[in-house]
């Protein structure tokens, strides 16, 4: 079975089957997402690459941009296009044969990268129509921060922000224990530590002006 049509199978009720609280999960990401690397201009055009039913769309037009959405399953298409309707648009197509009809500002691909055999050339290709950044999340038990460093060199980029993400998808944290672990997340060596053993790390790869 194809990865497409793994994903055909679930798409229905995706986000409320795969997260705790979708809602909380893609505050949290968007919150990671916008505020790391390079700032986007007023109306900025934001791709959510493997962006599954577009659960993060509406986090992405609170802030004002405009939300193109683009996934190899048709099936996680269409739900995806119910979810946001008019609002944005969502397109057919992964990661080597995808890219929009017009440069994006950033891209965003969450929970995916880790399904690339050559990270680099997706990098590039991604790069080649991305204005300011793509951010892009792993997690460092599995691929150290010093080979993402160096993929996105090869790929293109000069510059790479990253901070811990401390967030799990299977629970949605009571609100003391949630401003806990945002504070972690800023407590530098700390953070680092915990998060090359647990949870996750997002990333932001630009290009110096």
């Amino acid at each position: 079975m194809s990865l497409p049509q793994k994903y055909d199978r679930v798409a229905e009720g995706f986000a409320e089957a795969e997260y705790a609280d979708p809602t909380y999960y893609n505050r949290r990401r968007a919150e990671a997402a916008f505020a790391l690397g390079p700032p986007l201009p007023p109306g900025a055009t934001v791709l959510d690459l493997a962006c599954g039913d577009a659960s993060l769309a509406h986090e992405v037009l609170e802030r004002g941009y405009r939300y193109v959405g683009a996934d190899p399953s048709a099936r996680m298409c269409e739900s995806a296009r119910r979810r946001v309707g008019a609002r944005g648009t969502i397109e057919q197509g992964d990661f080597m044969t995808y890219a929009p009809s017009e440069p994006v500002d950033a891209t965003i691909v969450l929970r995916a990268l880790y399904l690339v055999d050559d990270r680099v050339e997706v990098l590039r290709r991604i790069g080649s129509y991305t204005r300011v950044k793509v951010v892009f999340d792993v997690s460092a038990r599995q691929l150290s921060l010093e080979r993402v460093t160096e993929e996105v060199r090869l790929a293109g980029f000069d510059r790479l922000d990253t901070r811990p993400f401390f967030v799990s998808m299977r629970v949605a944290p009571p609100r003391p224990l949630d401003a806990a672990l945002r504070a972690l997340e800023r407590a530098g060596p700390l953070a680092r530590a915990v998060a090359a053993r647990r949870f996750r790390v997002f990333c932001a790869a630009s290009r110096s002006a």
